[in-house]
Parts: C-alpha cells; sequence; structure tokens
C-alpha cells in the first residue's frame, strides 16, 4: 500500500459548497478549480502509471469491459486503485469535497449515525488514461425526476484533460430530462469540460456525458470516482477487498463510506434493519 503524499490542498467553503450544489441541480455538474496541488497530481499519476506495468508484468491486468463501454479496453486503467494506494483510499473517504456529495446522496432516515455524518457509499474508483472515446451515455440503470439523484460522479484530473486528450464532454441540464442519450450521434449541444491538474468534477450520474478521444500529445488522466447512497449495491465487493489489519486503521467515517455498514448479513437471527460493521475475519482478501 503507497503512502504517498495526500492530494488536497484548499478547503471548499460552505458558499462554494452552496454554490456547487446549485450548479448540479441546474446543469448537472460543476468544477472545483485547483482542488489539489497540480504538480503533486502529475507525480502521482506517474506512481500509478508505474504500478500499472508492474502489475501488468505479473500478468495481473484489468478484465476488458463489455457493451457500450468496450472501447475501455483500450485505456491505461487501475480499477479499484484504492487497494493498492493509500492516497488514493484517502482522497476517496476524506474531504470537503464529499459535502457536496452529501447534499444529493445522504440518507436523512438513515438513523445509525449523526444525521450530520456522511452515509453514503463508494461504488468503485479507478485512475485511467483516455485512448479511445465513450460515447455519449448516462450510468444510471433507474432514471429519477428532477435533480435527485442516487448516484453521482467525481472526475480528478491528474493532467490536462481536454478535447484533444481524452477530455469529458457533457450536455447541460440533460440530467433532467428523464430520457437515455442517444448513443449513435454526436450531440452539438455539448460542452467540453476542460480541466487542468488538480481540478475537479462533480455530475450527477443522469447527466449525458461522452469522452473525446486521445488524438495528440500527452495522454489525458484521471482519477474517476463514483458514489451512491448507501442502500445501492456497490459495483465491487469492497470491504473483502481490503485486509482485516488495513479495516482496522480506518475511521468511522471511511468505513461508512467504504461500505463496511451496507453489507447484508448471513446471520439468519439478526434483525433486518440491522447494519453491523462488516466483518472479514478468516475471508481476508489474498
Amino acid at each position: 500500500m503507497n503512502n504517498s503524499q495526500y492530494l488536497i490542498t484548499r478547503e471548499i467553503s460552505e458558499p462554494e459548497v452552496l454554490a456547487s450544489v446549485d450548479y448540479i441541480k441546474k446543469d448537472g455538474y460543476c468544477v472545483i478549480k485547483e482542488y489539489c496541488n497540480a504538480i503533486s497530481c502529475v507525480n502521482w499519476k506517474d506512481i500509478v502509471e508505474k504500478l500499472i506495468d508492474d502489475l501488468h508484468e505479473q500478468g495481473i491486468k484489468p478484465k476488458p469491459p463489455i457493451g457500450l463501454q468496450s472501447t475501455l479496453a483500450f485505456d491505461r486503467v487501475l480499477n479499484n486503485v484504492f487497494k493498492y494506494d493509500r492516497q488514493a483510499l484517502n482522497f476517496l473517504t476524506t474531504g470537503p469535497h464529499l459535502q457536496i456529495f452529501k447534499h444529493f446522496l445522504n440518507d436523512p432516515y438513515y438513523n445509525y449515525n449523526n444525521a450530520e455524518e456522511l452515509n453514503f457509499i463508494l461504488a468503485q474508483a479507478n485512475v485511467r488514461g483516455n485512448v479511445k472515446p465513450l460515447p455519449f451515455h448516462v450510468d444510471t440503470r433507474l432514471l429519477t425526476s428532477g435533480y435527485s439523484t442516487w448516484s453521482m460522479q467525481g472526475v480528478l484530473a491528474l493532467t490536462h484533460k481536454n478535447s484533444i486528450s481524452g477530455g469529458l464532454k457533457v450536455i447541460p441540464k440533460s440530467h433532467l430530462l428523464e430520457q437515455y442519450p442517444d448513443s449513435s450521434c454526436n450531440n452539438l449541444k455539448a460542452l467540453d469540460v476542460d480541466l487542468k491538474p488538480g481540478d475537479l468534477v462533480i455530475f450527477s450520474s443522469q447527466l449525458h456525458h461522452g469522452t473525446h478521444p486521445h488524438v495528440r500529445g500527452e495522454l489525458g488522466w484521471a482519477l474517476n470516482m463514483t458514489y451512491r447512497s448507501w442502500w445501492v449495491k456497490q459495483q465491487y465487493d469492497i470491504p473483502r477487498m481490503l485486509r482485516n489489519h488495513y479495516i482496522d486503521s480506518l475511521t468511522y467515517s471511511q468505513k461508512v463510506i467504504l461500505g463496511l455498514f451496507s453489507q447484508p448479513s448471513s446471520d439468519p437471527l439478526s434483525s433486518p434493519s440491522m447494519r453491523q460493521l462488516f466483518s472479514t475475519t478468516n475471508e481476508s482478501a489474498q
């Protein structure tokens, strides 16, 4: 587990949090400029890229994606980066950016911790260098009315992400349409989200979005993250990925976000409303 320097370099004030929430409600996304140190982001990208190479030499490679996302097979990617790098886990489970996600994903009826604490979960996270384009799509299987949502995403740029390096493009306000995009066409209403290293974009998973192909110059790298309401099944069984001794070193809030209180019980005598702390005793990840 890599314990490299922590990325976040500034706070997000309460007025900025509220303004960001309003942007997401209205347009489906917001951009937090210079949230992380640009040099640290680039340096960390180099660390992760070497880690990818080391894993590949050991024969450890991600399984190819299917369907609309099959083009990701051409990308340089490390899925579940938090398993390999403590800095990634710290970023994903702490920091003021989580307060923006909280406005949309926290369950006010959770009743297991203080109402002011976070209770949503991390669904998945990867570091990826975009090569091929992704057509316009949404990342939910169930569309909800208005700006309310149970799933949100973030992209932290580790290098310059723009229209020639594999950057993000979005269709503002499309999260309000309650419909899936036509992935076969290039929407003329799309806007490019130009991100410099350290910039963070947060958006609703219902927002119609896609990516540009890498055309020339440096490959665009980013830490991609998805958070969801606690009652939604995680895309990966994150608690079993992390060894017992590593889980013990986490704070209560980190355990909540990693889904350790959202695992169904295997005890037939437990309460149906129980949200007990997950234990990896005798089930530690190998």
